[in-house]
Order: C-alpha cells, then structure tokens, then sequence
C-alpha cells in the first residue's frame, strides 16, 4: 500500500529548522525537499545532511515543484514577510511560536490564513507535551472544582538571550508559552494584565531579566506568571518550569525541570532532554517530532490544527499587555 506524503520545505535552518528537517525526515507521510536560509554554510549543510535543495531565497523554495507546505523557522522578528508569502502561494503552514512580534503583524498573518484556505499551525510546543494535555482533560472534566488561581514559571539559562540576540524579548519569547498554556487548559479569557520586572544582566542590551505577570481572569480567578532567561550557564538544560493550578475541590501540578533522568559527574548534575526533542538508536524523539507529525495529519486529513491562528493571536495580545504594564507601570485592561 502506498503512503499519503506531503513534500514539505523549511525556512530557516538555524537550530528549530534543522530539529523540523529531521523530524519531517523520519516521518513516512513527510517528503522533506527543500530548505532555504540566508546563510551559506546552513544550505551547505542542508545538502550534506538531508541531500534536499537549498535556496537562499525562501521565495524559490516556495516555487520548487513539489512543495505543499512549509515550516518557518526563522527570528521571531522574521516571520510575517515568508508567513504572508507562503499563504499567498497557497502552501500549508507550521509557522514557530510567537506568531509575530507585534499583534498588527500577527492580525495581518491571521486575516492571510483566513482568505488562503491553508491549513496554518503555531508551533506552541507545550500542547503536544501528554504532561499539559492531561492537565487539560482533568482541568476540563471538572474534577477540581471552579479555578481558584494558577501559577505558571518557566525560568532558563542566560545562554537562551545570548544566542537569540536583540530581536526577540522575554516575554514575547517565553512567558508567550504560559500564556497560551493557560488559555489553552483553563479556557480563561484574560481581563486585566499587571507586571514588574527587572533588568540587571541583559541592562546593556535593552532587554528584561526576569518578570512577574499577575493576570485577573474573566471568571474572577488569576493567574501568576513568572518568566526568567539569566539563570547561570551552568543550568544548562534544566529549564525549570512548573504550572499549578488549584481549583475549589482539588489541584494539579506539572514539574518540568525533572524530566525523568539525571546525570551527575564531576561538574555536578544535568537535567537530559528527554521530552522535546531527544535523540535515541538514530531518531529524534519527543514533541517536536509530535508537533511535526501532527500537522502533516491535520494537512492530509483535512482536520483542523492543534494549535489554530487565532490563539496564537489571542496569546499575543495579553504579551502586549504585559509589555504595556512593564513600561507604564500600570494596571492593562484588556479591549473587549
């Protein structure tokens, strides 16, 4: 029996687009035939790695015969000009989270999904994690009652900044993940953002260390969200990550700095990833590849994505607001 592929292409082949051209590769329903990327030595590593087509111009990538979706993988602040040019050559999209860097832009990419009839996913990681999915069915079952109040933290080495440079933010970059999380598995809209933070490691460089995010909720309930990228380098990779959440009969927590294995040795212990995207016997493993994977299902399908435009877009807008509240030093109420 013949397998239903779809030939699929990567923009950006920094280190999310090379995690997404192996995970394409391996996926029998995934023909991966093109990569594009400003950078000589990314495409030559392309054809190296993957013997795929390797374009400067995503444009060429989008005109390669063949190619029936893409992944974008670029800077944060990239996305809008390949996204709208790949809607508008008709190409399904798994486009990398944050949707944009600003809600206008994230509106514009939302309303070109909309007129395309494209299937478009955002690539918010964590609702493929079985960890927060679980989460959600209880939540969503009412087994905890009514929400009394959630606090979510996602706290990181300093080596996250230093490479993504001055184009992407904290709370744009990270705290978007818990926000989405929240809407996502309490299905809370946001009312009124508050927020403080400071800046003492990345002063130089314009950006926010480590910010606290009190968020009022529709039903009545709040939501406490911290956020923090300049932890040592000697973290490594245990990113420290924990939701709670506590309802009027019960609460769940999820533990993300122990994901089931640690090593230590002479320069202490080390947190593996074994959860988004692992390696094992020569095949990645983990959400990422789920992410992958159920986006090319969704396309061949015809079943609605995971991880809809307009939730990214909804995340977005309580960003700005916690942008907002950073820089004004005031309460943010929502619009409407």
């Amino acid at each position: 029996m013949t397998v239903e592929s779809l030939g699929v292409g990567v923009i950006g082949f920094g280190l999310m687009g090379f995690r997404h051209a192996e995970s394409y590769a391996q996926y029998p329903r995934a023909r991966l035939l093109a990569v594009a990327d400003m950078q000589p030595a990314a495409r030559a590593r392309a054809q190296e790695v993957f013997g795929v087509a390797a374009f400067a111009d995503f444009r060429d990538l989008l005109a390669l015969p063949g190619i029936e979706a893409v992944s974008i993988c670029l800077p944060d602040n990239l996305h809008r000009e390949a996204a709208l040019g790949t809607l508008a050559a008709g190409k399904h999209l798994l486009l990398e989270k944050p949707l944009a860097m600003c809600v206008e832009e994230g509106e514009e990419i939302c309303q070109a999904a909309a007129r395309s009839g494209c299937h478009v996913m955002v690539g918010h990681l964590l609702r493929f994690d079985p960890r927060y999915a679980l989460a959600r069915e209880a939540f969503q079952s009412g087994r905890l009652g009514e929400l009394v109040h959630v606090y979510a933290r996602r706290n990181s080495a300093v080596l996250g900044p230093t490479r993504y440079g001055p184009n992407v933010s904290l709370a744009w970059h990270v705290t978007v993940h818990d926000i989405d999380l929240i809407r996502w598995i309490t299905g809370e809209e946001v009312v009124r953002v508050t927020a403080e933070g400071s800046a003492r490691v990345l002063a130089r460089a314009g950006q926010t260390d480590s910010l606290a995010a009190l968020l009022k909720l529709a039903s009545g309930a709040f939501a406490v969200v911290e956020s923090c990228w300049v932890l040592p380098e000697a973290y490594g990779s245990g990113l420290d990550a924990q939701l709670e959440i506590v309802g009027t009969h019960g609460v769940l927590e999820v533990k993300g700095l122990d994901q089931g294995l640690r090593i230590a040795d002479t320069n202490g212990w080390t947190y593996p990833d074994t959860m988004r995207h692992a390696r094992y016997g020569g095949r990645v493993w983990g959400l990422l590849r789920e992410e992958v994977e159920q986006f090319v299902d969704a396309v061949l399908g015809g079943k609605p994505p995971l991880v809809p435009c307009v939730d990214a877009l909804a995340a977005l807008r309580v960003v700005q607001a916690i942008d907002r509240a950073l820089a004004e030093e005031r309460p943010i109420a929502m619009a409407g």
